[in-house]
């Protein structure tokens, strides 16, 4: 059995500070910038697909994003 997507999305607003985003397990480092969102839609992915996010509150304020599934799925950004 399939579901048809799982989507999160982060917005940063007018006046905040830019965010990073790390996709793993590529690494892939991508930055929203203040008044613009970013969206990951997991698609056909198995009932089992989760997203994990893990905050990086060090000198480079960010969060890593880790799409976690037993089965296959694609992202879509």
């Amino acid at each position: 059995m399939m579901i048809k997507n799982s989507i999160i999305e982060f917005t940063v607003w007018k006046g905040d500070k830019s965010l990073e985003i790390q996709l793993e397990p590529e690494c892939y480092l991508f930055t929203v910038e203040p008044d613009n969102d970013i969206r990951f839609e997991a698609t056909e992915c198995a009932p089992d697909f989760r997203w994990v996010v893990r905050v990086n509150d060090g000198e480079v304020k960010g969060l890593q994003l880790f799409p976690e599934s037993k089965s296959s799925y694609e992202i879509l950004i």
